[in-house]
């Protein structure tokens, strides 16, 4: 029974490592989801900056301004096995689903030279649900993560161009997974799998953040953001319905420690205003990700540190804003972020490599005091190969569809 525990927490270690290591998400149907994410840290024309760049409350025209935002996130993520899979099994159909998410936002000038900022996010997303007897149960047949963000913040102007700011971000995450367990002994088919479940997983962490906003010149404008490390430890509970001969039989309330880490970032971004109704802008992004080169996964009895192996991920993102000088404005963007993982440590519960954004966006200011506005992405995730085994054979392919699109909408008052 021991060596079947261990064997589960590879599996569960695997893919609870590769959900939690996929990319940042930044579209939280902000009004700067528009420019993919590159203008996000240098508009400062709105109260997202409350999440995005704090230093810039002293560029908006209220004294203290509300931001709330909602996204509409849908997926479709199909795989198709190649002639180097032996696991048995069926593609899995479109894992995809749809979720929710949304945002509040707060700035506010205490004075000439403080300010404060305020923001609550709140992604319940990445769910995926693989049809039975998927070849790639084995690494994961089932995931949801729920994630809230609070980061409070305060702010200093230096001078007239440069302005500072320091905060935290408290995160809290909720996770459930489920995996099938190969047969230890004879043919791994559907009917004589097992299942691992973990849920009622939750943990909380507090990090640090800091950023930087500079009127270098009249059209240009530079910032920086850094972003701190998070580790969440998951308290859960392990149920296993044990594989093979023994189908069937359950244990379950088995408390299980999943320790995760979410890395740093630091992003540098510029905007220069062409004229009066014209601004480009670009970003560049680097996140920690090598960090993670195993996920510890425990219980009461045992336990594994599962090698990763992840590389860090770079980011890159171009955008434009077109102002009519009247109540409208629009934005577009186009956004790289590089492949953090390797296909032998791919797993089916987030197929993501390289990615490339499309984005774009529009902004009615409705009257001196209302704003509204509309964005959407499209996200391409890339074929995401993998090639990885387990003891129920290799999984191995890639996936033919494997997209996401962000419809966000916001609404900006002061």
């Amino acid at each position: 029974m021991k060596k079947g525990v261990i064997c589960i927490l590879i599996f569960l270690g695997c893919s609870v490592h590769v959900y939690a290591g996929g990319l940042y998400i930044r579209e939280f149907g902000q009004p700067s989801q528009g420019t993919a994410g590159a203008g996000a840290n240098l508009l400062a024309e709105d109260a997202s900056l409350a999440f995005q760049n704090p230093a810039g409350v002293f560029r908006l025209e209220g004294d203290s301004e509300w931001m709330v935002t909602g996204i509409i996130l849908d997926s479709s993520i199909k795989f198709d096995p190649d002639d180097r899979n032996t696991v048995v099994g069926n593609d899995g159909g479109d894992a995809g689903d749809t979720q929710f998410g949304g945002a509040v936002f707060y700035t506010r000038k205490l004075n000439e030279q403080w300010g404060a900022a305020f923001a609550l996010n709140s992604v319940a997303g990445s769910a995926l649900e693989y049809d039975e007897g998927f070849v790639g149960r084995y690494t994961g047949k089932q995931a949801e993560v729920i994630t809230i963000s609070l980061s409070p913040s305060v702010a200093y102007k230096i001078n007239e161009e440069l302005s500072v700011s320091i905060g935290v971000n408290a995160v809290y995450g909720e996770l459930e997974l489920k995996a099938a367990i190969p047969p230890f002994i004879g043919p791994a088919i559907t009917e004589r799998d097992g299942l691992a479940k973990i849920d009622n997983g939750d943990d909380y962490d507090i990090t640090g953040r800091a950023s930087i906003l500079w009127q270098a010149a009249e059209n240009w404008r530079l910032a920086l953001i850094y972003v701190g490390e998070s580790k969440l430890n998951f308290n859960s509970d392990l149920e296993l319905t044990l594989p093979g001969p023994l189908s069937g039989v359950t244990a379950d309330n088995i408390g299980t420690d999943v320790k995760v880490v979410f890395p740093q970032g630091l992003a540098a971004s510029a905007l220069y205003d062409v004229n009066d109704r014209w601004s480009v802008m670009a970003r560049l992004g680097w996140e920690e990700w090598s960090r993670l080169q195993s996920v510890p996964v425990t219980t009461s009895q045992t336990g594994s540190a599962i090698p990763i192996e992840w590389d860090d991920v770079w980011s890159l993102a171009a955008g434009l804003r077109y102002d009519n000088n009247g109540p409208w404005s629009w934005y577009s963007g186009i956004a790289y972020d590089s492949d953090a993982g390797k296909p032998q440590t791919r797993v089916a519960i987030l197929p993501t490599d390289q990615q490339w954004r499309l984005a774009g966006g529009v902004s009615y200011n409705w009257s001196e005091k209302y704003t509204i506005g509309s964005a959407i992405t499209y996200i391409d995730l890339g074929s995401a190969k993998s090639n990885v085994g387990s003891p129920g054979g290799v999984y191995a392919g890639d996936f033919s569809t494997n997209r996401l699109i962000v419809w966000g909408f916001n609404l900006n008052w002061r």
